[in-house]
């Protein structure tokens, strides 16, 4: 479309650009833009390009995470959230990316996920819904009524995920 060909020529001359941040930002929003147009190959190679930039920015990697998903390489895909979950376990993408990587198949660390990027982000009405469904699922229904209510503290969400990742 239009829209997404102004973005991508936008992202490019920005990318040019002598800051690394912001050719990081524009590698970022590129990739985002390339996998939801299911131009997985871009996305990766601008994921990578991003990851060179700015390593120890836990995002090229749970973009990584998120295109094996797709791609069904399950394993990788929990590699790479889990590497992504070492560098920065605040990102919000970061646990988006664990929950889905296990999803179908640990159950429990994948409710752990939700519900840290529920903490994370308390407003985001998807990812809260996203939350109460998989704690719910796990057996979990004190968590789950109280993330109708207040939401679960952000301390046992992440804690959780940290402790099981060690």
């Amino acid at each position: 479309s239009h829209e997404s060909n102004t973005v991508i020529e936008a992202c490019d001359a920005v990318r040019r650009s002598s800051s690394p941040a912001l050719r990081a930002e524009a590698a970022l929003l590129e990739a985002r833009l390339r996998f939801d147009l299911e131009q997985r190959g871009r996305a990766i190679a601008l994921l990578s390009d991003a990851n060179a930039i700015v390593p120890n920015d836990a995002r090229p990697t749970a973009g990584l995470a998120r295109v094996a998903i797709t791609t069904g390489n399950r394993e990788q895909s929990v590699q790479l959230a889990e590497m992504a979950l070492r560098l920065e376990p605040m990102e919000f993408s970061v646990p988006c990316s664990l929950a889905l990587a296990y999803a179908n198949e640990q159950h429990e660390r994948a409710q752990l996920g939700w519900a840290a990027a529920n903490a994370l982000a308390p407003d985001d009405a998807a990812v809260a819904e996203i939350a109460y469904a998989a704690a719910f699922v796990e057996g979990k229904h004190a968590e789950a009524l109280a993330l109708e209510g207040e939401g679960v503290g952000e301390d046992h969400a992440l804690a959780g995920l940290l402790e099981e990742a060690e």
